[in-house]
């Protein structure tokens, strides 16, 4: 089995983003009514780190699949008449680098009002020096046989909410299969 399966997308930041709660205290701050109260910020910062990890506690393989279906090389494999649904095709990609950015917003609820809301984006950028990828009925079913690197970064606009972590190099030994139907290709 691969050492990567099961790896989280969470396990990519760090554990305290104190600069999550800088950042929330600064666009809260213009609150006058939490103006002072600096015992909440820390509070209110580590609940919110909480949550986001909870939040990007996702297979990391996932994440990966989710850029490869994006691939424009792949999009042929969509073709049934090309490849039937019942045709499993394996395609390996070499060395190639990829950002995918998602969109994790924070949002901080005091007795059901919203008091902000802070839309982050995590750019999440793969190196891969190999990979093969298991294809069926216009989905990627499978990833296996590779190598590379992932790091994550966390902002809020241009601002680094963290030091960029990177994982230790990656290895797919074994094919891991990806929950039915797979992740379309499109």
């Amino acid at each position: 089995m691969s050492e990567e399966a099961g790896r989280r997308l969470g396990e990519l930041l760090p554990g305290r983003l104190s600069k999550l709660g800088e950042t929330m205290h600064q666009e809260l701050g213009s609150d006058p009514s939490l103006a002072g109260h600096s015992p909440v910020w820390g509070f209110l910062a580590s609940q919110a780190s909480d949550a986001l990890h909870a939040k990007l506690d996702v297979d990391l393989i996932d994440v990966l699949a989710g850029a490869w279906c994006k691939v424009r090389e792949l999009r042929e494999y969509t073709d049934p008449t090309k490849h039937p649904p019942t045709e499993r095709s394996t395609v390996t990609l070499g060395t190639h680098r990829f950002t995918r950015t998602l969109h994790p917003v924070v949002r901080c609820r005091v007795a059901g009002q919203t008091l902000l809301k802070l839309p982050l984006n995590l750019d999440v950028t793969a190196v891969i020096e190999t990979v093969s990828l298991g294809i069926q009925n216009g989905h990627i079913v499978a990833v296996g046989g590779g190598s590379g690197r992932v790091s994550a970064q966390l902002k809020y606009g241009d601002k680094a909410l963290h030091d960029e972590l990177k994982s230790r190099a990656v290895k797919f030994y074994e094919p891991i299969s990806l929950k039915a139907p797979g992740l379309r290709i499109g």
